[in-house]
């Protein structure tokens, strides 16, 4: 499987074309792990516009050289999640090296800084982190009760959505 490249964009689509009788059959069934499919997808897609908007900050507070790397694993991740320019294709791996890297003097100031949107840059690191894991595992629940027959292309969009989260 390969990656997303813009997981609002493909969460979005999966949303548009609504799930299959057989994928709600299965999503209700005793067997299954969600009740409500749609509104499911639908909190996977706000969870998704959340964690871009939070990486974004991340991003904006960190230094441009010192933290470059830490910079361009964020910016990864944001792309990843709004479809731009060089997504991130493993954010999770990416934002534990950004959080084992740990923020420069100059990206600690940036944070504290009275402009600055955010005052724990490794607390708020760890945040998305929690929050990367849970959109995780909610994607698996949605594409474990999604048809492969009726809703292939939900399922492929989903399955890459997950891999891009790894």
């Amino acid at each position: 499987m390969s990656a997303s490249t813009n997981m609002i964009g493909d969460q979005t689509t999966v949303i548009t074309n609504g799930p299959a009788a057989a994928t709600i059959a299965a999503a209700i069934a005793a067997a299954g792990p969600i009740n409500d499919y749609v509104g499911n997808c639908k909190n996977a897609l706000v969870a998704m516009q959340g964690i871009a908007v939070h990486a974004a900050m991340l991003a904006g507070v960190t230094a441009s050289g010192d933290d470059s790397t830490n910079k361009g694993l964020l910016n990864g991740i944001v792309a990843l999640f709004k479809g731009t320019a060089s997504p991130s294709t493993q954010a999770t791996t990416d934002l534990k090296t950004v959080i084992s890297n740990g923020p420069s003097t100059t990206t600690k100031a940036n944070s504290l800084a009275a402009a600055g949107p955010i005052n724990d840059y490794v607390g708020n690191c760890y945040n998305l982190l929690s929050r990367l894991n849970a959109l995780q595992v909610l994607l698996t629940l949605i594409k474990n009760t999604t048809d492969t027959g009726t809703d292939g292309t939900n399922k492929t969009l989903i399955t890459n959505m997950i891999t891009g989260l790894a």
